[in-house]
């Protein structure tokens, strides 16, 4: 069992151990039966994105979930993330259920 910290970089050097990983595949084919629809990405959203990441601070892939739902003009957004707090033009929804 491989335990933080630097747990990508652990990974990388047990290949063995990433291809058994297959949680992550198992609950992305269940994403269709949950009424949740795939948006596409594409090169004006990674165009767009930049400003989220100079302004805000956020991370290549958080930049990009708020360039595409300005895009749809989606305003609800529900993570456990704090980073997307300071972003105005967004609701932010987290669960408060949860122990961490």
């Amino acid at each position: 069992m491989l335990k933080p910290p630097n747990l990508v970089k652990k990974l990388q050097k047990k290949p063995h151990l990433i291809k058994d990983l297959d949680e992550y595949f198992t609950n992305t084919k269940k994403i269709p039966g949950m009424n949740i629809e795939i948006l596409p990405l594409d090169h004006k959203s990674f165009l767009d994105s930049q400003h989220f990441r100079k302004d805000h601070g956020l991370l290549v892939n958080d930049s990009l979930i708020l360039s595409v739902m300005k895009s749809e003009k989606i305003k609800n957004l529900a993570t456990n993330d704090d980073a997307f707090l300071s972003v105005e033009i967004i609701d932010v929804y987290q669960p408060n259920d949860l122990m961490i």
